[in-house]
């Protein structure tokens, strides 16, 4: 089936799909070949809901950069209750040191995720900016930040205001106690904002798409970067 464009939204090129099993490779070579003149973003929208995206996805090649963005209303967001323990404390970094933190971890993760190629790092740039605007909390372990979570008020690829999560990290050398503890009370935060949350996966995470799911996230549309 061939898409239906929409109007563009900024530099978000929007279409409309059936079905999200209509989003193939073939769709996509096309789509990068023939990319819509001025566009950083293909953003689809589906008439039927998206179901088992981490199997439609699986055989989706990873160099066309598909994301997944779920949403949720805070209400819908799923946490238990556990409290932290005595060895974890909660505050703010000054922003210098939040950056330095999140761009020692941004280098980490454009290590693991070489196959976006270009593409990516344009994000992580734009996710530098977004950074610096964001609201952002950390735990603390012996005076030392073991984590950092981060989520900024902006508009979507559709156009709609949200509170988009925009980075999490957990020190490794957390126990599981503490890092049970540290993955709900963050998860907690998020259900306190007053704009629906949404988060982004890649096409070839099934875990994190199963994850968004378990916390009360349904997949709402899915972007293509442009390749270069």
């Amino acid at each position: 089936m061939e898409p239906t464009e929409l109007k563009k939204v900024g530099t978000f090129e929007q279409y409309k799909l059936n079905n999200f099993k209509d989003l193939d490779n073939k769709l996509l070579s096309r789509l990068h070949k023939d990319w819509p003149a001025g566009a950083t973003h293909a953003v689809f929208t589906f008439a039927e809901p998206i179901k088992n995206e981490w199997l439609v996805s699986k055989p989706l090649l990873s160099k066309y950069n598909v994301a997944i963005i779920y949403s949720a209303q805070p209400s819908q967001i799923k946490v238990k209750k556990v409290a932290l323990p005595e060895t974890l404390t909660s505050g703010c970094l000054p922003q210098a040191k939040m950056m330095r933190l999140f761009l020692e971890g941004s280098k980490e993760t454009v290590k693991k995720i070489k196959k976006l190629g270009p593409a990516f790092k344009k994000e992580i740039r734009l996710a530098v900016v977004l950074m610096k605007k964001s609201r952002h909390v950390s735990l603390f372990k012996d005076g030392k930040p073991v984590t950092l979570s981060a989520i900024v008020k902006r508009r979507n690829y559709l156009g709609e205001y949200c509170d988009w999560i925009l980075w999490g990290w957990a020190d490794k050398g957390l126990s599981i106690s503490e890092s049970v503890a540290e993955n709900e009370y963050f998860w907690g935060l998020w259900k306190k904002s007053r704009l629906p949350v949404e988060l982004k996966t890649r096409s070839f995470m099934p875990g994190n798409q199963k994850l968004a799911r378990s916390r009360g996230f349904t997949p709402k549309y899915v972007t293509v970067a442009k390749m270069a």
